[in-house]
């Protein structure tokens, strides 16, 4: 090293042997160690420790720092400057191993740009999702790559194998990012998240993508894939067929098409089992009306009272019991708490809670409560009502024996919110339901199966 050192005597001579091999820093004497020399030296990449102290940048630091492991703490430990660069060696590794924005309240006024910049460079390098992090005034760092990689970002959530989260980023991209390439790209992954739609997170929301990188089939395919973005397709793309084809994937989608189209779609709007509400009351037909409770019963919530036929309402019921709540008072009768009854019992509503617990609002009663005020006002007798459950838990079972199990199981005193249905097991009611359904003998009370066992083998003698 001492001949080598006494050999070089001009920066001519440095700047050559540091330009062969950046170590050779080295063997250069501290006097020919110029700007230029170790500029080329780093250029050449040269190791850390053998850079004047001088020379030794934030920057640099970050850009000579082991990446992984112990040697990232040690490295930052003996080298990160954090009296004047206001970063500790500590956030200087969260940077560098995880892509950790660090704080920059300590960092020197006349240091603030020169190390924003540095962070932001190295941070978006780490971790795209540092895009979101990026001041107004540093989104000029973003490049093309940086735009690309953003766009085909997923994230890791909860039990889901990964969402897509290139979306959030697409308004931050500055205009000069968007080259026509990185347009392309956006524009092929959107294409693929619509036409691979086994993804459970596939598709993607019209809405957070500039129009500006929409084209008229990936409209059409983000439509065909949920017609809730209908809403973000400017008019000049809403063809009929477009309209046609977010309405028969969901008739709630007619209210974002163009007004003078809407008519001649309120077929398409009942067939899709949604949607009649989306109809003006004036239009609602009987014809529409029908359709609409046979395609999804539901849809009997918005069907004007003035169309509630009985056999509207029975068709409703039979397929639904929460549609019970929509029945005008003045039509309930024997025969309509008989289907509600059978509709609770086969299970024909979406949760328990509609039935026996909530409320809409202006309600005391649950609904289930409700039907059963009717069948046993207050003013019967203790032993009328009973009389009158029974005739009722009767009928229902000579008209359904398959609702005998549900029927014992409701009647078991534990669960207070299903009370209506308690203590209805009788051994004339186990008889009916088996001589209606002999597979009935396994939901049969232990304490009744003597008892229907003998009455049955009787009315077999006779």
């Amino acid at each position: 090293m001492e001949t080598k050192e006494k050999t070089i005597t001009t920066e001519e001579q440095a700047l050559k042997l540091v330009c062969k091999d950046g170590y050779n820093l080295q063997h250069i004497p501290e006097k020919l160690k110029t700007e230029k020399v170790v500029q080329a030296a780093i250029a050449d990449g040269t190791r850390y420790e053998y850079i004047p102290k001088q020379f030794r940048t934030f920057t640099l630091c970050l850009e000579k720092c082991p990446e992984y492991g112990s040697d990232t703490t040690e490295f930052l430990r003996r080298y990160a400057n954090s009296e004047e660069w206001g970063i500790s060696p500590s956030a200087m590794a969260a940077l560098v191993k995880k892509g950790v924005v660090p704080s920059f309240k300590k960092v020197p006024a006349k240091m603030q740009d020169e190390i924003e910049v540095a962070v932001f460079k190295y941070a978006l390098k780490k971790d795209i999702l540092n895009i979101g992090k990026l001041p107004q005034h540093l989104r000029h760092l973003i490049t093309e790559d940086h735009a690309i990689k953003s766009f085909n970002n997923y994230e890791s959530s909860g039990y889901r194998s990964s969402s897509w989260t290139g979306d959030k980023f697409i308004h931050l991209i500055p205009k000069k990012a968007m080259t026509k390439h990185a347009v392309k790209e956006l524009q092929k992954i959107l294409t693929s998240r619509v036409q691979n739609d086994s993804r459970r997170d596939g598709g993607f929301n019209v809405s957070k993508i500039p129009q500006e990188y929409m084209t008229k089939e990936l409209y059409e395919l983000a439509v065909k894939f949920s017609s809730y973005n209908l809403e973000h397709v400017p008019a000049e793309f809403k063809t009929k067929e477009l309209c046609k084809m977010a309405i028969e994937k969901d008739g709630n989608a007619l209210k974002h098409v163009p007004a003078d189209m809407r008519t001649e779609f309120y077929i398409s709007v009942v067939k899709s089992g949604a949607g009649l509400d989306e109809i003006p009351m004036e239009d609602r037909t009987d014809k529409l009306c029908v359709l609409a409770v046979e395609t999804n019963a539901k849809q009997f919530e918005h069907v004007p009272d003035d169309k509630k036929s009985y056999s509207l309402c029975l068709a409703a019921l039979d397929q639904d019991a929460e549609m019970f709540r929509f029945i005008p008072h003045g039509m309930v009768d024997d025969e309509i708490t008989i289907r509600f009854v059978i509709a609770v019992l086969n299970k024909k509503y979406s949760n328990d809670w509609y039935i026996n617990d909530k409320m809409r609002e202006g309600e005391k009663m649950s609904l289930l409560d409700q039907v059963f005020a009717f069948i046993c006002p207050d003013e019967l007798t203790k032993g009328q009502k009973r009389d009158a459950k029974e005739k009722l838990f009767t009928e229902v079972i000579t008209r359904d024996p398959k609702a005998f199990g549900r029927l014992v199981y409701l009647s078991d005193e534990r669960d207070v919110r299903w009370k209506p249905f308690h203590n209805s097991i009788s051994v004339d009611l186990c008889m009916i339901a088996f001589i209606g359904d002999e597979k009935n003998i396994e939901c049969i009370p232990t304490e009744y199966n003597k008892a229907v066992w003998k009455a049955y083998m009787l009315t077999r003698h006779k």
